[in-house]
């Protein structure tokens, strides 16, 4: 997993949040900070594939409600 610190003087008139799943597109893009949030290790993905900053597993949907 990749650590990235964010810088605290973000310009906020240009921050975009966008969610994407995983699966489309596993490399992701060199200027963007990507949250994993699921429980589980996506099916199927080598973590040396895939590219994220953090991966939130807490804030990830309980097992129950995945189901």
């Amino acid at each position: 997993m990749h650590n990235r610190r964010i810088n605290a003087k973000v310009d906020l008139s240009i921050l975009r949040i966008k969610i994407e799943r995983i699966y489309d597109n596993p490399g992701g893009n060199n200027n963007s900070f990507r949250i994993l949030v699921d429980r589980l290790w996506p099916r199927g993905l080598s973590k040396d594939k895939v590219k994220f900053d953090l991966w939130q597993k807490d804030i990830a949907p309980s097992n129950s409600l995945r189901k």
